[in-house]
């Protein structure tokens, strides 16, 4: 992210290149910022908005919305927002780090538990069993459609589970 300092006017400057909603490459200079970080910091956000990116944090989004929506709608209805926006969602948001891991740690395992599960058909006991719901698999027939006359692999819990294993 360059900033240059205008030796001139003794303030800072950023110019970059970003791509547009239509796909070309456009030239961005913005002047005029006290320090440094300012500059960069400018630079980043405007590379957010325009990327849409789902990277931002919630103060970009958030400034992002009130620039799209506050011109839309009435002063008072704008106070609510904002109201809910500053005062309810930060209480909701802010949560410790462990308590976050822990919460990404259990999504992984159930995730995890889910691709294993669905990757292999174990046999257990001589039988075979549905990888989706832990059932037992059961020797069936076709009856309709182009596998007329075909034997598959079906879930015993049919037709709350839909497995099925060709032969």
């Amino acid at each position: 992210m360059p900033a240059y300092k205008d030796q001139k006017s003794g303030k800072w400057k950023c110019t970059f290149y970003y791509t547009d909603w239509t796909g070309k490459k456009v030239k961005k200079l913005k002047r005029g910022f006290a320090t440094k970080k300012e500059a960069e910091d400018w630079e980043r956000h405007f590379k957010l908005e325009k990327a849409k990116s789902l990277d931002m944090t919630f103060g970009d989004f958030y400034r992002c919305y009130e620039a799209d929506i506050r011109p839309q709608i009435r002063e008072n209805t704008w106070m609510s927002k904002a109201h809910i926006i500053e005062k309810k969602i930060p209480v909701l948001t802010n949560v410790d780090e462990a308590v976050k891991t822990a919460h990404v740690e259990n999504i992984n395992k159930k995730y995890k538990k889910k691709e294993t599960a669905a990757t292999s058909v174990e046999n257990v006991d001589g039988e075979l069993v549905c990888p989706k719901c832990g059932s037992a698999l059961v020797l069936r027939t076709a009856k309709k459609g182009a596998n007329a006359g075909n034997q598959f692999y079906g879930c015993s819990g049919y037709p709350k589970c839909r497995y099925i294993q060709n032969m």
